[in-house]
């Protein structure tokens, strides 16, 4: 349940186009990078237009210069705060892999800068990879093709899955049970798509975007060294796989509600949905033994997937291999499948330039060996004063919480009990883990394709070994959340608790040096986002130890939806675009924690500032709540390009930044407060509308 939405699409994006060691060894240039300023989106009046009424526009009374002055760059589909974060991360993490790249030779074997310098060298010898051509992938193409019966795809598949090629039609795999937090269970999922963006399937046939997606994955297929017209054939055939089988998936909203993806079922049930895959088999490739119970995520899927398997030649799910195969390794093959990839890119975002090479190869790294870098990154950059300093916020939006819960007058006294048994039970971790991951006895050289292989490996062994016994959790492991070098945060209802990674404690979204105004309703109401999470829609489904188990009366429930459903009708309202409204079924457990959020950290701001009156002042003409509203609207103030809102607004559960910005604001009473907002003014939001749930 992570804050930062377009930095996760724009990763998974970007990875269309891909697809440490002690700082006194390698030193680090940080004092090389300017401190952000206005531009940058560091909190400032200067980004105010306040000729407007804050009643009127407050988005424009807060932001209008900015919106005016700034231009978003041409190769970022969103320009914000979290992207403008995440291109200083860049910038710091350039310093690594150039510093780490270049002392591969001296770096002792095994340690993190040899490891990550050397697959940093290896992806960007373009020189190699376009010598190499095909040839790194040629023994996994000859086993897709020797397959001959069903039996031999169903032992593709788990090998495939077990190799880090892509994963086939279906997926199988352990995670730690919902209903269970200190025990794995074998969960059973859709396999990969070649579309990033999955709402183009609910695209009418002939739309641009299908068809920029079937001149993709015909050229990526001709570069690869198909015939123009076999490619064309195979293209054809995987946008109608695919089209089918997407079809059967849980919509977004539905897959949003955990008790929608957690499905167990006996093997021999789960079998009996595809029986033309021997199952048994999957799971011998990958190493574990057949499970008695498996979790299905996509209740809709198999039998779908059975039917195609029925009705469909075996070739056909061959030639779909052999594509998944290829689209999943583009980004580390001969530098000719970019072309396709930047104009794919472009159709769905409207960036017509790729990322720059070396962000690519950061996207990977991430990706991949995300530990060894991020212990770099956090030798050489992270300042441990800004920890501490969040560390002291921290408790005190949780204080705050704690205070605010028994004060909920529509929660019975056991559910307001169990609320406070979670919230004491929270874990909070800030900045980087205790432990990092040892990947010493993994073997990195020249060639991109084995050393993801290499690094699979690791990960499964690693995997498979915990599997079985008490679940062990590895802290800031998650690539697309939760590791130190993503601008991020992340509430996790099996931890019941969050992370709080080191990269997003940094300016302009934690700005320790500004008065407390501005950083406790920038990342300190990200803190209570999180915080939040524990209790929205989803998060609210999960005890204090983490299980999937309904722990409210029918009474509170009925309150609680009550109070979310003005969230879905708010959103609904909203115009994103013209002709697009929000999404506000899918967007609610976001949009409560941003309402939480900013909830928390300005009464929190108000406790500290009584225990600090002489902080308690006007700055450049404006109170401290005014500044504290300020700062959150700035935040999220942003530039985003039509085509990526369209596919947010239908795929994932954040709002428009245009939409963070005010619309959280509107349920505060102290909002209206602070800018003498009155009734009939356009940004007044009626009080019985207003969300008063935490």
């Amino acid at each position: 349940m992570a804050i930062a939405a377009p930095s996760a699409t724009a990763l998974r994006l970007a990875a269309m186009a891909v697809a440490l060691l002690s700082s006194a060894a390698i030193p680090l240039a940080a004092a090389d990078l300017p401190p952000p300023g206005p531009d940058d989106l560091a909190f400032s009046v200067e980004n105010m237009d306040a000729a407007i009424d804050p009643g009127a526009s407050f988005q424009r009374y807060a932001s209008g210069s900015w919106l005016d002055r700034v231009q978003r760059p041409v190769r970022l589909a969103s320009y914000g705060v979290f992207d403008i974060v995440g291109e200083r991360l860049k910038a710091q993490m350039k310093l690594v892999l150039l510093q780490a790249g270049a002392h591969v030779a001296t770096a002792p074997e095994g340690s993190p800068a040899r490891q990550v310098g050397a697959f940093y060298n290896a992806y960007m010898d373009t020189a190699a990879r376009d010598a190499a051509g095909m040839t790194p992938l040629r023994p996994q193409l000859d086993a897709i093709a020797a397959v001959q019966s069903l039996d031999d795809l169903s032992r593709l598949m788990g090998s495939l899955a077990n190799t880090d090629g892509p994963l086939l039609l279906a997926a199988f795999g352990p995670m730690e049970d919902l209903a269970d937090s200190e025990r794995y269970a074998i969960y059973g999922a859709a396999g990969d798509f070649g579309m990033p963006a999955e709402d183009v399937y609910d695209d009418a046939p002939g739309s641009t975007r299908f068809a920029a997606y079937r001149s993709y994955l015909a050229q990526m297929l001709e570069v690869a060294g198909y015939a123009p017209a076999e490619a064309g054939r195979i293209a054809d055939l995987a946008i109608a796989i695919e089209t089918e089988l997407h079809a059967a998936k849980l919509k977004p909203a539905e897959a949003a509600d955990p008790r929608n993806i957690y499905n167990p079922l006996t093997f021999a049930d789960l079998q009996a949905q595809i029986p033309e895959l021997d199952l048994s088999l999957y799971f011998k490739e990958t190493g574990y033994p057949l499970p008695e119970r498996i979790i299905l995520t996509e209740p809709r899927y198999l039998p779908v997937l059975s039917g195609m398997l029925r009705e469909r030649p075996l070739q056909d799910f061959k030639d779909y291999a052999a594509l998944m195969l290829i689209l999943k390794y583009q980004g580390v093959l001969s530098t000719d499948f970019e072309e396709p990839t930047r104009a794919l890119v472009e159709a769905l975002t409207g960036v017509p330039v790729l990322l720059p090479r070396e962000e690519r190869a950061l996207a990977l790294i991430t990706q991949k060996i995300g530990h060894p870098v991020s212990r770099l990154y956090v030798e050489g950059f992270f300042a441990e004063g800004a920890k501490a300093k969040a560390v002291d916020m921290i408790a005190r939006i949780r204080e705050t919480f704690a205070a605010r819960i028994p004060t909920r007058e529509w929660l019975s006294e056991p559910t307001r009990a169990a609320a406070l048994e979670k919230l004491d039970a929270f874990t909070i971790r800030v900045g980087y883990p205790d432990a990092w991951i040892d990947y010493s006895g993994v073997e990195i050289g020249g060639d991109p394709v084995a050393n993801l292989a290499a690094l699979a490996a690791f990960d499964n062994d690693r995997m498979r070994a915990k599997f079985g016994k008490p679940v062990k959790r590895d802290e800031f492991s998650n690539p697309r959340a939760t590791l130190p070098i993503v601008v991020n945060a992340a509430y996790d209802p099996q931890l019941n608790g969050f992370e709080v990674p080191a990269a997003i404690l940094q300016s302009p979204m934690f700005e320790a040096d500004m008065d407390a105004p501005v950083y406790y309703c920038r990342i300190g109401a990200i803190i209570g986002h999180e915080m939040t999470h524990g209790f929205d829609s989803n998060g609210r489904q999960f005890d204090a130890e983490g299980n999937l188990r309904d722990w409210w009366t029918p009474a509170d429930a009925t309150a609680f939806d009550a109070e979310a459903q003005k969230l879905i009708d708010q959103a609904d309202a909203y115009d994103v675009l013209p002709g697009l409204k929000g999404n506000g079924a899918l967007e609610v457990g976001e949009n409560l924690a941003d309402v939480g959020g900013i909830t928390l950290a300005s009464e929190a701001l108000r406790r500290y500032l009584a225990d600090h009156p002489d902080e308690n002042v006007a700055i450049d003409g404006l109170t401290p709540f005014q500044r504290c509203f300020l700062a959150w609207a700035q935040m999220w103030t942003s530039k985003t390009t039509d085509e990526l809102l369209r596919t947010l607004v239908a795929t994932n559960p954040h709002p428009a930044d245009s939409y963070r910005a005010v619309a959280p604001l509107q349920h505060l009473d102290a909002f209206y407060e602070a800018f003498g907002i009155e009734p009939g003014e356009p940004v007044w939001l009626a009080p019985e509308s207003r969300v008063n749930a935490w």
